[in-house]
């Protein structure tokens, strides 16, 4: 399916009238398909739990991910490879490009 930005592009009305069209029959297809789904989980809901109104099937809240302290690697670096946390890579990077301290004499 093309998006309707692709529209833009196309001066044709009857290009334009197919698209439309297309489009149209798609979404009736999917209103089709919502409702199907709608009412499977409906059933699904009754065979599930029949006393309990459907309101209070709701999902637990997610409990926010703990985060993860950067482990040493050799030589006293962070370690940090290709499937580490944000974090990990972030503590690596830091303690590989450290900036020199300056002092007064330096002009920094």
């Amino acid at each position: 399916m093309r998006g309707v930005e692709d529209w833009f592009d196309c001066s044709d009305p009857d290009e334009l009238r197919i698209r439309l069209d297309v489009a149209l029959e798609e979404n009736a297809e999917r209103r089709e398909e919502l409702a199907r789904l709608r009412a499977d989980n409906a059933r699904l809901r009754s065979l599930l739990a029949p006393g309990v109104r459907a309101g209070a099937l709701t999902m637990p809240p997610v409990p926010k991910p703990v985060p993860v302290l950067p482990v040493s690697g050799a030589g006293g670096l962070p370690y940090a490879d290709a499937s580490s946390g944000a974090e990990a890579k972030i503590a690596l990077f830091r303690a590989l490009f450290v900036g020199r301290e300056t002092s007064s004499r330096d002009g920094g």
